[in-house]
């Protein structure tokens, strides 16, 4: 029975119990028995307690013959009687026994599961008896109707098969809940079940006939009858479960010789004695214990309880019975009774102990090698001295098995260590590597190649690449067609093959670039036996080169132009000089020159901040101020390129807004840039919005919105990358790809954040966070 329909079971047999007593009681009071009828009760439950002690063995579950006393003995006699007949029968059974010398003891008294067993089988043979008789009201027996001629033959044969159904129906349903109904003796059991219930109509029918005649001698006579015909039974009973018993182990013995000697894995073998112990001995708890003698411990390559696999820990060894069976060499019994002796027998510490524990040694090459063992969680098993025999004879078999195993696990080990320190060197390396045998099957993958295709090892090994879905083939850089080319030419041998390959993963994100190598495997007469194929992840070199080409394209035309501005400015400033400036152009040209000189300088100092503020070097000078004011300084500054394409640029921080904590120079540039991008990308007559809102935990949002095309949402994170450029759109100027990377740092840096949203009415809206300053700050007014 599984350890999880055991409160199931328990929950049926007590509510058996419960219903019997209760009618037991209830018929008492309704049905009071006559003192002259003592004397029928005792002599019932003297036969009761002889049959509880000799029963029959039907469906691994123990059958007696009281029903065959009660069916008659409650027709005469009534519930009440035979009730009471019943319960003192079952319970002198059960004590008599232990007061005898030299008898076993059974389980002890105060056992409740042995307590609940005894009611139900009490509540089995009253309940049946009860219905029936109360269905013809014969509660109080009809054995004075008999000495009047009252001779019911059709209603006790009626009565008889209804309480011989219903008492077979309440067996089997504790059968079933015992999971026992599947032994394949099934079909003889219910043959002899259906018999045995038979049988009590008969014995009724001739108490029936007998009763007027010999009164309290036809009870006897039922009694005798019982009693003769059960110990026969039992007797026979019990011989053919010994010789079935022996039968089937000489067969699970041969099956496990067999499989002890098919196997040389020790978990194959493991297996075949979990398999075969459990169908041997019927127990669903037992551990084979090793002993590791160079570091002296205990070690359970198998440890199953109720059923189930444990992982139990090593040990150093102890004074146990594990420990002891193991040392002395000698086999261990605790039949019953044990839980008082058993407080350490190799078991994990916090487990409670058990009932009952039998340990023989494994023994090979005259030398203690471990310890096979069982032990009982319940005190309705019980072992025997055939169960340490029967264990001894397996312990035999195993020990040798185990001890080959071992030796070809030590073996095993050392192969698998040079596999394991291969794998290690294939694995340190940042390159995928899988060997293709000359028929396109893939026998070796590292963990790269797990990593730059998502799936894991096992997938690729003993897979033939042609048979790779294209997807997957796309991870090595092949078509289809590729890959029927290239084993066609690995059945050739031909060594002519491309050596390098760089290729686009477009499915991946973000995208990654890899570079495919191929490499011939040579036999030692030269022939190519395989390729290796290498793929290395160039996506950081990819993307540093196209950095560089970005950086070197955009420096030599953004510096380009304004020296350029610089050096036409300052031609003008010499010519209008050297006229003594006749037309006023003095001033404007010098104003052109700073501006792109500032232009330059300011591409230069973002470079600088940036590598400062990714070594961590960035030095803040924190004060109070107005947004407000920051924000028309920065429009003021931006007024004249957003008026050349009639672009409105409204400042919408309230005027009264609280201050903010900042270095003013930093922000400054930060609105600069956000500001400035947005006048690249804003259409003519456009509008660009600088607004303000109090945030969470003290803090503010900056919020730079345009009327612009926006930002995919692939792109969002990607443009505060350094010279990150959005694919496809293009300003009115190019830009140095350092404005939003230097805002993302500078942000940051002040303990906010920044990231941009689009907005209902389309555009870009650009927003980042800054701390409120303390209340108590305050600031002159500007």
């Amino acid at each position: 029975m599984t350890k999880s329909r055991e409160p199931t079971f328990i929950f049926f047999r007590l509510l058996v119990l419960t219903v019997g007593v209760i009618l037991l009681i209830v018929s008492t009071l309704l049905f009071p028995p006559a003192p002259l009828k003592v004397g029928f009760v005792l002599l019932a439950g003297s036969f009761i307690a002889i049959l509880s002690n000799f029963p029959l063995i039907l469906f691994d579950s123990k059958f007696s013959l009281i029903n065959w006393i009660m069916l008659g003995g409650g027709i005469l006699y009534g519930t009440p009687g035979i009730g009471w007949a019943c319960f003192l029968g079952i319970l002198a059974g059960y004590i008599l026994p232990q007061a005898l010398p030299n008898r076993r003891k059974g389980k002890k008294m105060g056992d409740q599961v042995q307590w609940i067993a005894l009611g139900y089988e009490f509540s089995l043979n009253l309940i049946p008896l009860v219905v029936g008789l109360t269905i013809y009201e014969w509660q109080g027996g009809i054995g004075d109707r008999l000495l009047g001629s009252y001779q019911p033959w059709t209603s006790v044969l009626t009565v008889g098969l209804l309480v011989g159904f219903l008492h077979s129906g309440l067996f089997l349903a504790n059968v079933s809940l015992q999971n026992k109904l599947g032994s394949s003796s099934m079909r003889r059991d219910f043959a002899t079940l259906a018999l045995l219930e038979i049988m009590p109509v008969s014995l009724a029918l001739f108490a029936l006939l007998t009763f007027p005649a010999l009164h309290l001698g036809t009870l006897a006579m039922l009694g005798f009858i019982s009693t003769f015909i059960a110990i026969p039974l039992h007797n026979f009973d019990s011989a053919r479960g010994h010789l079935e018993r022996r039968s089937q182990e000489f067969i699970a013995l041969n099956q496990i010789s067999h499989s002890l000697n098919s196997t040389l894995d020790l978990e194959n073998l493991l297996k075949a004695i979990h398999e075969q112990v459990t169908r041997l001995l019927g127990v669903d708890n037992f551990y084979v214990a090793l002993y590791d003698s160079g570091i002296h411990q205990i070690w359970y390559p198998l440890a199953v309880k109720n059923g189930q696999r444990q992982q139990w820990p090593r040990r150093p060894l102890m004074n146990r019975l594990t420990d002891r069976v193991i040392l002395n060499r000698e086999p261990i019994l605790l039949a019953h009774h044990a839980r008082e002796q058993l407080t350490q027998i190799g078991l994990p510490g916090d487990e409670d102990a058990p009932y009952a524990w039998i340990g023989v040694p494994l023994i090979a090459s005259d030398h203690a090698i471990g310890c096979l063992a069982l032990f009982s969680t319940s005190p309705d098993i019980e072992f025997t001295q055939d169960n340490l025999n029967l264990l001894t004879i397996l312990s035999g078999q195993t020990s040798v098995a185990i001890e080959i195993a071992l030796h070809n696990a030590l073996l095993f080990t050392d192969i698998t260590l040079g596999r394991d320190r291969l794998a290690a060197v294939l694995n340190s390396v940042g390159e995928g590597i899988a060997l293709i045998e000359t028929d396109g099957r893939i026998t070796l993958a590292n963990e790269v190649i797990a990593s730059l295709t998502g799936l894991p090892q096992s997938d690729f090994i003993g897979k033939r690449l042609r048979d790779f879905p294209q997807p997957l083939l796309q991870t090595f850089g092949f078509s289809h067609h590729e890959a029927e080319d290239l084993i066609a030419k690995l059945i050739e041998g031909d060594t002519q093959l491309t050596a390098k390959v760089t290729f686009t993963l477009a499915d991946h994100k973000p995208e990654r670039f890899l570079e495919r190598t191929l490499v011939p495997v040579l036999s030692q007469n030269s022939q190519v036996i395989g390729w290796v194929i290498v793929l290395r992840d160039i996506t950081d070199e990819f993307q540093i080169r196209q950095a560089r080409d970005l950086i070197s394209e955009t420096l030599i035309h953004d510096l380009r132009s304004p020296i350029s501005a610089v050096l036409g400015a300052l031609d003008v400033v010499g010519e209008s000089v050297a006229d003594n400036d006749p037309g006023g152009m003095t001033q404007p040209a010098i104003g052109i020159a700073r501006r792109s000189a500032q232009r330059v300088l300011s591409m230069v100092e973002s470079l600088l901040e940036i590598a400062r503020m990714q070594a961590g070097k960035i030095e803040l000078n924190l004060t109070s101020a107005h947004l407000r004011t920051l924000v028309e300084h920065t429009l003021s500054e931006l007024a004249k390129q957003a008026a050349e394409y009639g672009i409105t640029m409204r400042n919408e921080v309230p005027p009264d807004f609280p201050l903010i904590r900042l270095d003013q120079n930093k922000i400054l540039r930060v609105l600069g840039n956000l500001v400035d991008n947005a006048i690249k990308f804003t259409p003519e007559h456009g509008r660009i919005t600088v607004s303000v809102a109090l945030y969470q935990n003290n803090l503010v949002t900056v919020q730079v919105r345009d009327t612009g095309p926006g930002i995919p949402e692939e792109y969002r994170d990607k443009v505060f990358d350094r010279f990150s450029q959005v694919p496809g759109q293009v300003g009115r100027r190019r830009g140095s790809g350092l404005g939003l990377a230097y805002c993302r740092m500078a942000v940051e840096a002040h303990g906010g954040r920044i990231w941009v949203d689009s907005t209902p009415q389309g555009g870009s809206s650009f927003l980042f966070t800054l701390p409120l300053a303390e209340l108590d700050q305050t600031i002159p007014s500007q």
